[in-house]
């Protein structure tokens, strides 16, 4: 990553390729106009960024997107409220339209299915996908993602409404790491450029609440994760603030074909705090895709 030191004032699109080295690529389907990213061949699997303050696909998958993109085809898209997507009102915000949303970017890519892999938030979704959508989906990999009995964290809570400033942000990005590890550099800058364009704060305050309240309002079954047989791997880190270890306790007990992996010193972010060993699990999921589909 780049440290540019652009003002948020020139913030634009092309400030994700300066930061992340990663092109953009866009999609419009009637009134909605998707930014995403769109990387390597084969296999394809679709990122699915979570929704800390100034997050995008870029911001949350820069560094594993070239590596995974070696093997498979790998698609990382802006969900509705967030990065650059470009949507009409906030009835595109939400659980039940952020998981629509990755249902019309598959058909808009003539794209049939696909290996799901949602941090946090993105984890959610992409569950919500293989539970309303069985046919689009090959394989799962969430991340510190809501779970059966979730409920929300004190610091989860508190990071629902930050100063909307670089030291915001910057104690917004601490809690999302365990203890010790070094932010990125510049990453803390792109959020706060991101969340800071014009119309931007109250972007982010409204896509807060009407998260909260989907994601409360669509709780997941043991039943419904009992549905979904497609191989899945349930990662978190020990150490995660933001989502309670034990979340993904129950969500790996329910799903058929799930594995659990825990990872030591890690908290909100495994695929950035142990990017290795994640890179290592998802490559392990998706040979067991690629023999299954043989079968």
């Amino acid at each position: 990553m780049t440290n540019t030191g652009v003002a948020a004032g020139t913030f634009r699109p092309e400030s994700t390729r300066e930061f992340f080295g990663l092109e953009s690529k866009w999609l419009s389907i009637g009134d909605e106009r998707i930014h995403y990213h769109d990387e390597g061949s084969g296999t394809p699997v679709v990122l699915l960024h979570g929704s800390a303050i100034g997050v995008s696909a870029a911001a949350n998958w820069w560094r594993v997107i070239p590596r995974m993109a070696v093997s498979a085809r790998v698609l990382a898209p802006d969900m509705g409220g967030y990065g650059w997507t470009s949507v009409p009102d906030e009835s595109y915000y939400g659980l039940p339209a952020w998981t629509e949303q990755v249902v019309r970017f598959l058909d808009a890519l003539d794209i049939p299915k696909a290996v799901l892999v949602g941090n946090s938030l993105g984890g959610r979704i992409a569950t919500q996908v293989a539970v309303d959508h069985p046919d689009r989906v090959t394989g799962l990999v969430t991340m510190g993602s809501p779970g059966i009995e979730y409920q929300p964290t004190q610091t989860l809570r508190a990071n629902t409404a930050p100063a909307i400033t670089p030291e915001g942000i910057a104690r917004v990005m601490a809690t999302l790491a365990a203890d010790g590890y070094k932010i990125p550099d510049g990453l803390v800058e792109f959020r706060y450029a991101m969340v800071s364009r014009p119309g931007g704060p109250e972007q982010w305050r409204t896509v807060v609440r009407v998260r909260d309240e989907s994601v409360a309002a669509s709780r997941l079954t043991a039943e419904q994760l009992a549905s979904v047989t497609v191989p899945a791997l349930i990662l978190h880190g020990k150490q995660d603030k933001v989502v309670r270890v034990t979340d993904s306790f129950g969500t790996a007990q329910a799903l058929p074909n799930a594995d659990l992996m825990l990872f030591a010193n890690c908290g909100h972010w495994v695929q950035l705090e142990r990017e290795s060993e994640f890179l290592t699990a998802v490559d392990g999921l998706l040979r067991r895709v690629s023999s299954e589909d043989g079968r």
